[in-house]
């Protein structure tokens, strides 16, 4: 999952159509959230 999520935060694509029925593993979406969470900001403010 981690691998899968990498290469998609580097692909860079804007999706424009979601499967709102989809659900995502509890697991998964702390491992989103938290990347994200990780990540830079625009004032250089990442943790």
């Amino acid at each position: 999952m981690q691998n899968d999520f990498s290469r998609a935060i580097d692909f860079r694509h804007a999706c424009k159509i979601f499967d709102k029925h989809k659900k995502i593993p509890q697991d998964q979406m702390r491992y989103i959230l938290e990347a994200g969470r990780k990540s830079p900001s625009s004032f250089g403010m990442e943790p």
